[in-house]
């Protein structure tokens, strides 16, 4: 297994224990047009013992402006944004799952660096490649029957991780720089557990709201 060593930016909001929802949004709010369209990750990381921002209510505010929240996702992050996600599985777990209102969004041909793709309320199914610097969203799962070299982010308005659980994205060769579902991110600077470079990969949320991925040449780790 080769590691690919790899370093992506992305905006970030981090959240300090004086930050209220308010003001959060007004901060938003004056740099929406900058931000809309883009991915931005939300650290809570400092909020560890107060967490005064509630993660449903941030993550629509900001997909209200126009702007794409990614969740932390790391090991003991008790903020208020990860904080959110675990709570949403027990408060929401009778919220049906996402609910794609259109047949599949079907794009033939490659998505070039500096590309978006968006399927709002469906599936996304990329008949081509996924340059590095190009970015595809849904509402639902995405699949690319090409390459992914690029952003892939799933579940972009799942009201938390469980409700995406059902969505997924697949490809038939795997090289991402970030696969995202329902809000939780993996920045792919190292091959992740299951994945094989280069191989088919289908990645899912699992019952622990973890990203997992299952590789068609698993066998060969």
């Amino acid at each position: 297994m080769n590691v690919i060593a790899k370093t992506y930016i992305l905006p970030t909001l981090r959240l300090t224990s004086s930050c209220t929802l308010s003001s959060v949004v007004s901060s938003l709010t004056n740099k929406a047009s900058f931000f809309r369209g883009s991915p931005m990750v939300v650290d809570g990381t400092s909020l560890v013992n107060a967490p005064q921002i509630e993660r449903h209510a941030l993550f629509e505010a900001m997909r209200s402006l126009g702007v794409i929240p990614i969740d932390v996702q790391a090991t003991g992050v008790g903020s208020a944004a990860a904080a959110g996600s675990r709570e949403d599985q027990h408060s929401h777990g009778s919220r049906s799952s996402v609910r794609l209102t259109s047949p599949p969004m079907v794009h033939t041909g490659h998505v070039r660096s500096g590309q978006m793709l968006y399927a709002q309320g469906r599936d996304l199914i990329v008949i081509g490649n996924v340059h590095p610097g190009a970015e595809v969203i849904a509402d639902g799962s995405i699949h690319v029957l090409g390459k992914l070299a690029g952003r892939a982010i799933a579940g972009v308005h799942a009201d938390s991780a469980h409700a995406a659980r059902h969505l997924c994205v697949s490809c038939a060769r795997f090289s991402p720089e970030i696969v995202a579902i329902g809000g939780l991110f993996s920045v792919c600077e190292e091959v992740p557990k299951g994945a094989v470079p280069d191989a088919e990969v289908v990645a899912f949320l699992n019952d622990e709201n973890e990203i997992v991925y299952i590789s068609s040449e698993a066998n060969v780790l």
